[in-house]
């Protein structure tokens, strides 16, 4: 019998509730049909991948048929879409499709480092009679070129009987060949679990629960045991062992990353539900901490750039850069004279986003201040060639206007 599948979307995770039932991985032969990027037109500067867009071409923007597009990601010479059957690659900047593969379960979850492809991939396999089901993932790491399968494990986890909600799962941190996920159900009242896998081992290193992710640096994976009705501490653990390092002083409600700089990490914490946030920072070493502000808003989500300032948005399209080296914000908005900004990605040293107005910009991650008047799209994934929006479902590539890039370095 088909499964019903109900499915939501949450932070660009598909939440799924019944998957299909088990099905064989296709071969890389049914999956993969790899294609090298076509050479460049004569007369015309070849494109750097790594070049940052300052303008976008609407009026060349390409819209692809897939739908619903959860995630989608620009890697290299390749445009990647996620749907939940489906990863398809296209070839930049022609979009011509360069392979196909799908799941055993779901997609609901793409990331991207060091030029490598990440997949997520999910079933539930459901209980009997009063016994809890079980999630079945499987993490990939994939070669976008040629959508081969370079590395792969998979692992499962018995549903947590206090949550009601379908259950979410995300990629939360790339270490080499060791991996961070994390998962919940989408009712507020969740508890959360993170695990860790090695992909070149091919097999599951640890697991806490309750554990939220926080950080993670080098060896060490950082997380908060919180849960909706209790306060919890913040916990070091090693990266490949799960064994704790230290636990931070005092309790925690919530914890919101601003960013890590030299073992010292930032953070905004709540003590408890009703206690106002404070900026703390924090050594990696021995969790003692080293600066403690007042922090005006909590709901911090914070995007590294190539320097010391991290670009953080809060609540009410307001956007600010934070320096990790003095702890201090250099730069925020709204101001009286200019909107406040939704972030949608950052990359480099330029933050992208679209005003209250309605306008795209493109702006210095340092400074804050308008890098181009006009940019023509909001990216949240973009490179060299052009950058991919999400709109009603669809994937939209826009790419970069002619002589509208600025080169790394």
């Amino acid at each position: 019998m088909t499964a019903v599948l109900t499915v939501l979307v949450s932070s660009g995770c598909a939440l799924v509730a019944s998957p299909p039932d088990d099905d064989a991985r296709p071969s890389s032969e049914e999956t993969s049909q790899a294609s090298e990027p076509a050479p460049t037109e004569p007369g015309r500067e070849p494109v750097d991948p790594e070049a940052f867009p300052l303008a976008f071409d609407g009026d060349a923007k390409t819209v692809f048929p897939e739908r619903p597009v959860y995630d989608g990601q620009l890697v290299g010479t390749r445009l990647v879409t996620m749907t939940l059957d489906q990863l398809r690659a296209r070839s930049l900047p022609e979009l011509d499709t360069s392979w196909q593969m799908a799941p055993l379960g779901l997609f609901v979850d793409i990331e991207t480092q060091d030029e490598q492809l990440y997949a997520l991939d999910l079933r539930v396999v459901e209980g009997a009679g009063t016994r809890a089901g079980r999630l079945a993932m499987t993490l990939s790491r994939i070669s976008p070129a040629t959508g081969a399968v370079l590395d792969e494990v998979s692992w499962e986890k018995t549903q947590d009987v206090q949550s009601s909600g379908d259950p979410v799962v995300k990629i939360v941190a790339i270490l080499d060949d060791v991996v961070v996920v994390e998962s919940s159900g989408g009712d507020e009242g969740s508890r959360r679990t993170l695990t860790a896998v090695d992909l070149a081992a091919g097999e599951e290193l640890w697991t806490r629960r309750p554990g939220s992710f926080v950080a993670a640096e080098g060896d060490t994976v950082v997380l908060e045991t919180a849960t909706s009705g209790e306060a919890g501490s913040l916990v070091a653990v090693d990266a490949t062992t799960g064994r704790p390092r230290w636990t931070g002083p005092g309790s925690v409600s919530t914890v919101d990353l601003v960013g890590v700089l030299d073992d010292t990490m930032t953070a905004v914490v709540r003590e408890s539900a009703d206690a106002d946030p404070e900026v703390l920072s924090m050594s990696l070493d021995d969790g003692s901490v080293s600066g403690r502000t007042d922090a005006r808003l909590a709901d911090w989500s914070c995007h590294p750039t190539d320097g010391t300032v991290v670009v953080c948005s809060l609540p009410g399209e307001r956007a600010l850069g934070f320096d990790l080296a003095t702890a201090d914000e250099v730069w925020q908005l709204p101001t009286a004279g200019r909107y406040g900004v939704w972030v949608s990605s950052v990359r480099g040293d330029y933050v992208y986003g679209f005003t209250s107005g309605g306008r795209s910009v493109v702006l210095d991650a340092a400074t804050g201040r308008d890098v181009t008047e006009t940019a023509g799209a909001a990216p949240v994934s973009s490179n060299g060639y052009g950058g991919l929006i999400f709109y009603s479902g669809q994937a939209i590539f826009y790419p970069a206007e002619d002589d509208e890039t600025q080169t790394p370095g």
